[in-house]
């Protein structure tokens, strides 16, 4: 029997048991639902699993069959079997362990043709977008797919869009190499170039020397303009160096001190964009020479 008569001395009642073996009892536990003298109670399968229906006792459900009165995974609503082993969900570790081989540590050793990385995109925009301070943004490419990188000179010039796979084509200079011109003008000059605009090149000149010398014993003077500009000499152009050299009578040749200014090591003016560097003289009386020594840099 399945029940265990209990004898209180003038009556006898039942404890609801399960007999497992012969003599030995386990008492049933019932989960009350409201009612108490409800005959339902807590059951459990053959592998001791805790049997868990609806409200309707009667529906057992079968595994991989939709049933509205079983409980069931939420989302897995047809009925299919639900991939939770390493052999159903075999493509998600594959994928997982590509990723892992991916991520590398601090100073680790990176493999030629054997070590693996993430392949990064970039955007192309014929308008690029504005990014805010503290916001992300995607890496610019141009419209063949090469990344464009913006860079600023030290001076805080900016020197436009480069493109990165030109980079090697650069010549790279390993120091600042002054260039060198010197003149002597022995007739006038009007907006002659001393040295010729090239590109958009810009001069910065670092010194400046300029001397008269006299072979004549008569009195006279002459006005030297030196200047950075496209046309003839005027109030909109950029002197470089403007004076009066005057010559005294005297007998021979004589030579008078001139002006020196920058000391060759660092510019003291720049030019615009596109400038030439030009020269402009005019005179009274007999001419003088004028010798005109140049160190500058053109970038």
């Amino acid at each position: 029997m399945d029940n265990l008569q209990i004898d209180e001395g003038t009556a006898s009642k039942y404890a609801a048991t399960d007999e497992v073996t012969s003599g030995v009892h386990v008492p049933k536990v019932k989960i009350i639902d409201g009612t108490p003298a409800s005959t339902n109670a807590a059951i459990v399968d053959s592998s001791g699993n805790l049997q868990v229906e609806t409200t309707n006792p009667s529906i057992a459900g079968t595994a991989g069959t939709p049933n509205s009165g079983v409980l069931s995974v939420q989302g897995i609503t047809s009925g299919t079997t639900l991939a939770v082993t390493e052999a159903s969900a075999a493509a998600i570790k594959t994928a997982a362990e590509l990723i892992d081989d991916a991520v590398y540590v601090d100073d680790a050793d990176w493999t030629d043709s054997t070590s693996k990385h993430l392949l990064v995109g970039g955007l192309y925009q014929s308008t690029p977008q504005s990014i805010t301070d503290g916001d992300v943004g995607p890496f610019q490419v141009d419209a063949n797919g090469r990344q464009i990188a913006k860079l600023a000179a030290n001076s805080g010039v900016d020197i436009g869009d480069v493109d990165v796979l030109s980079l090697p084509a650069l010549t790279v200079a390993k120091g600042i190499q002054w260039s060198h011109v010197s003149n002597f003008y022995t007739t006038a000059q009007t907006s002659a170039d001393i040295v010729a605009a090239s590109g958009a090149m810009v001069f910065y000149i670092g010194r400046i020397t300029v001397t008269s010398n006299f072979n004549t014993s008569q009195a006279g003077r002459t006005t030297v303009q030196i200047y950075f500009g496209t046309g003839a000499v005027g109030d909109t152009v950029k002197h470089v160096f403007r004076g009066t050299f005057i010559t005294v009578p005297g007998a021979g040749l004589e030579s008078y001190p001139g002006a020196v200014i920058g000391n060759g090591a660092a510019p003291f003016i720049i030019s615009a964009a596109s400038d030439a560097l030009k020269i402009t003289t005019t005179t009274s009386g007999t001419h003088c020479g004028i010798a005109v020594s140049i160190d500058y840099i053109r970038v």
